[in-house]
């Protein structure tokens, strides 16, 4: 460990020894501590301290994300056994959308793994952490935005959502079933499924509603499936060079003149260093992790920092699983190109022709077991919702293509007198609007 703080001092970045972590106040008796800014616009910070596993990153990037947050500075360290993580991130939401700090804490809390048993007595590492998981089928009459107030309604109750099918009826009746995993855990089953069901039959609203709640066990999750499977998702979708046909109507990001990476493993004995430099954007950091969760990655320190002209760099001194460098031209060159690939462009739209009807189809990457990326499915319903735009029928499918996990969703749009979605313009504004929603800063 002390290599790598040399080499952190010598190079200009702050050890966790460095004011910036003194900036963020004496650590207290708990695994998670939050302290907000002092006033508005300045960083709140987040400090974690508790045992370390692989991954652990990446857990904790994806929550600060799914609460809508941005990393503006970081601070990573551990000796592979006890970690110390600090997080400076700022709202993306106004005051009128607050953020549930002590909801955050709590899932914070709950990702820390289990001290040792010799820190803590008794302990049972054998325990494993029971994480319920429900299909949820509803059916009412249909609105504006009601698929959007479902996800909101989920994301308060602390479920995630796996899979989706909704339809609209012809006699205007929303029927929706969803896929829920629990994030809480430990809980009496008749309890949450009671607490489900009130909050949801709240936004169903009309008394003719219905909702049922049916435990399940995880093995009944949707698989992923091949893309031959379906036949009518273009595969433009999915490549890295989109020249193709309908390649006018995707919608990915912008080319990253500032983006690179750099493997080095000349600065440290020990220590295999990844540099990166990156524009900023909405789940950056949890992009990077979850890329080196996927390549069994440790990080043994790191810092992000990013700047008032919208650059970033993001210094990592890794590990791989069996505690050795990463030497192996491949291996790096497997790595460096994954890197590039989710961090620059995770996300893609696309809207085509269904015969006489419209397909909004968003596709990303996700996690090699499955997790999705978090808040997709709300904050599309948001735009979609916020242009008046509504939803005739939405499934999500998780697809494997070439050496990637992709998930995909798929809006049946209705199409109003007043608008025209054939219209070039007014595809290429829902799509940027998304992509912005999205991964936008």
């Amino acid at each position: 460990m002390n290599d790598i703080l040399d080499m952190v001092k010598q190079r200009g970045v702050p050890s966790h020894t460095s004011n910036r972590v003194t900036d963020a106040g004496a650590l207290s008796d708990e695994s998670v501590a939050i302290r907000l800014g002092s006033k508005t616009g300045d960083p709140n910070v987040i400090t974690i301290s508790c045992s370390d596993e692989l991954g652990l990153a990446c857990d904790f990037a994806r929550l600060i994300f799914e609460f809508d947050l941005d990393v503006v500075r970081a601070d990573l360290s551990t000796d592979g056994k006890w970690c110390l993580m600090l997080f400076w991130v700022i709202s993306r939401q106004g005051p009128s959308n607050p953020i549930k700090w002590s909801q955050l804490k709590k899932r914070l809390t709950t990702a820390c793994p289990a001290p040792p048993s010799s820190l803590i007595f008794p302990f049972n590492k054998h325990l494993d952490p029971k994480r319920n998981s429900y299909l949820l089928q509803t059916c009412s009459t249909d609105r504006g935005g009601l698929m959007n107030d479902l996800v909101q309604a989920l994301w308060d109750l602390e479920l995630d959502v796996h899979k989706v099918n909704a339809l609209t009826s012809p006699d205007g009746r929303a029927v929706d079933v969803f896929y829920l995993r629990d994030c809480r855990k430990f809980l009496a089953v008749s309890e949450r499924q009671e607490e489900i069901c009130n909050r949801i039959q709240s936004v169903l609203g009309a008394s003719e509603s219905f909702c049922r709640l049916s435990i399940i066990p995880d093995n009944e999750f949707p698989e992923s499936l091949d893309l031959r499977m379906f036949p009518t998702l273009p595969e433009e979708l999915f490549r890295d060079d989109c020249n193709g046909l309908g390649a006018d109507l995707l919608k990915t990001a912008p080319t990253m003149t500032e983006f690179s990476i750099n493997i080095d493993n000349s600065l440290s004995p020990s220590h295999t260093l990844l540099q990166i430099t990156f524009v900023p954007r909405r789940g950056i950091l949890y992009d990077c992790t979850r890329v080196l969760r996927d390549f069994n990655i440790r990080i043994a320190y790191g810092r992000l920092s990013t700047n008032d002209k919208g650059a970033g760099d993001l210094d990592l001194f890794i590990l791989q699983e069996n505690g050795n460098k990463l030497v192996d031209p491949d291996k790096q060159n497997s790595l460096s190109n994954r890197l590039r690939k989710d961090m620059s462009d995770p996300i893609r739209v696309m809207i085509v022709n269904r015969g006489p009807d419209t397909q909004l189809l968003v596709a990303m990457t996700v996690e090699n077991n499955g997790r999705s990326r978090p808040r997709i499915l709300y904050d599309i319903t948001l735009v979609l919702k916020m242009l008046d735009i509504s939803i005739f029928q939405v499934d999500s499918e998780k697809i494997s293509y070439g050496d990637r996990l992709w998930e995909v969703y798929r809006f049946l749009l209705i199409e109003k007198s007043n608008s025209s979605f054939r219209n070039d313009r007014m595809r290429n504004y829902i799509m940027e609007r998304i992509r912005c929603i999205l991964v936008g800063k």
